[in-house]
């Protein structure tokens, strides 16, 4: 992978730190990525690392998402982040396999 891209996810992880996952996220925080904690199942509630706090977290899509794998957040309800899934995973640093 590109020096790029490792420096785009080193800024989206660690800039502007939130230390209160109660507080509400700027509208620049969404398309930022996070780190999947706990397991996300469908519709229902896992954990994200996002800006050096452990915030809860839903995926609206039918899909089982890993721990270690980088989401992007796309919303917010309460202080609960909406997220999708992305190809890459912090364990292997490459594209996760895409189903077909």
């Amino acid at each position: 992978m590109s020096a790029t891209f490792w420096q785009w996810l080193t800024r989206s992880l660690f800039q502007h730190p939130v230390s209160n996952p109660s507080s509400e996220l700027n509208p620049s925080d969404f398309d930022s990525i996070a780190i999947v904690d706990e397991p996300i199942y469908p519709y229902q509630l896992g954990r994200v690392q996002f800006r050096c706090s452990w915030w809860p977290a839903r995926c609206l899509q039918e899909t089982v998402i890993s721990p270690g794998q980088l989401v992007r957040v796309v919303g917010q309800h309460n202080i609960t982040l909406l997220v999708e899934p992305t190809r890459f995973s912090v364990r292997d640093k490459t594209p996760q396999s895409q189903p077909e």
